[in-house]
């Protein structure tokens, strides 16, 4: 006989519901939940048992799982006092992975911005602080705030503004961890008010990999996605064991989370001169067609020579080195992502003719384009599913 399971929470997350329903098409569940209903707080009766999450002040709920004598299994914990078994993604890790990601751009200066103390935050904002600790951060400025509140304008309030405000006045470049996108999404609009240039005076990554926010902010968004399909997964899995009279001990399972999916508020490289930073910038924005050092000196507003001269100090190779690093790696991405001729990509990229693009490549990589496919069929696979951007441009101080 199929088996009827509820699925309740106070905060929907749709991957983690996904996940719980892949399991149960394996198993021809009946899964009800009330997804299109966020805030109501289902009382089904002859279900067999529960996956559900007890967010804070959330009585009912609490009220309606204490009355079940059936299996339930937990995603999260915000104290609710069950003594239940529980899913969720490792946050120490979460923020180690966005310390990381940060530091491996050169970063030295960073903060932390949240609006929640809940325990899950506590833990992203640790594993983030031990981990730049242990890098030689030089300063990590913490920001709590309160957030959205009742604003209509997605902007932050007064005493927000004041608060973030203080990161504004540290020396830059800085990277800043987000515990979640909405919060940096607000972020990003705060420094664009404040003509603040993200990512090349400020990187911000957040948390969660929102689909609806990180691709569609005006500074699209570096996030760290948690796993949520594979929370709501596992989950499931320890219900059905439950469900199949094994002892599950009310102990938490972690998730790994899958790593940083980078967008452009933080691909980018710390330099301490912003001009420097935004000639990067450009010079990777433009990688698919030809550009002259003349036009990144008028896109920095410097003369062509005092570009080159501090181009070279700060990064410690020569402005054209770069121009034709970027390009031999867009072309790396065709070669990869692609099943374009050389002759197509030579086109496509903008190069004077094949025979250059593939002098110019084979001079970089020591291989011609169809030996260096061949080399790395399959990709270079990351966290998000896709393929691992290359080494990014840079951000820079004021």
């Amino acid at each position: 006989m199929n088996k009827t399971i509820l699925y309740s929470t106070q905060w929907y997350e749709r991957r983690v519901h996904l996940g719980v329903l892949d399991f149960a098409q394996q198993h021809e569940w009946d899964v009800v939940s009330s997804h299109h209903m966020p805030n109501l707080v289902p009382d089904v009766a002859g279900v067999d048992g529960q996956i559900v999450e007890v967010g804070p002040r959330d009585r009912r709920r609490l009220r309606l799982i204490q009355e079940f004598d059936g299996p339930v299994v937990g995603i999260e914990d915000f104290g609710d006092g069950l003594d239940i078994p529980r899913v969720h993604t490792d946050n120490r890790l979460v923020g180690q992975l966005a310390a990381r990601h940060l530091m491996d751009r050169g970063f030295r200066r960073f903060a932390t911005l949240t609006r929640a103390e809940f325990q899950y935050v506590k833990d992203r904002l640790a594993g983030f602080r031990d981990e730049v600790a242990a890098g030689g951060a030089t300063q990590c400025l913490d920001i709590l705030w309160e957030g959205l509140g009742d604003r209509p304008t997605f902007l932050p309030g007064e005493q927000d503004a004041i608060r973030l405000n203080s990161l504004l006045k540290l020396d830059r470049p800085v990277g800043v961890f987000c515990v979640d996108d909405e919060d940096a999404r607000i972020l990003v609009r705060h420094l664009e008010r404040h003509e603040i240039a993200v990512p090349e005076e400020v990187a911000v990554i957040g948390v969660n990999n929102d689909p609806l926010i990180c691709p569609y902010a005006s500074v699209p968004i570096s996030s760290v996605d948690p796993g949520f399909e594979q929370v709501g997964y596992r989950a499931a899995e320890l219900l059905n064991q439950m469900l199949e009279g094994e002892t599950v001990p009310p102990a938490t399972h972690t998730i790994q989370p899958l790593g940083v999916v980078v967008r452009r508020s933080s691909d980018i490289r710390a330099v301490d001169d912003v001009q420097v930073a935004r000639a990067l910038r450009y010079i990777w924005d433009h990688a698919d067609r030809r550009i002259a050092i003349g036009d990144i000196a008028a896109h920095v507003d410097l003369p062509v020579r005092t570009l080159q001269w501090r181009f070279s100090k700060r990064m410690g190779n020569p402005l054209q080195e770069e121009l034709t690093r970027s390009r031999i790696n867009r072309v790396k991405q065709e070669l990869l992502h692609t099943t374009k001729s050389a002759n197509q990509i030579a086109q496509d990229l903008d190069f004077s003719s094949v025979q250059y693009m593939i002098r110019v490549f084979n001079k970089e990589t020591g291989l011609s384009p169809l030996k260096y496919r061949r080399a790395h069929e399959g990709g270079i696979a990351d966290g998000s599913g896709g393929v691992a951007p290359e080494p990014a441009p840079a951000t820079a101080s004021g």
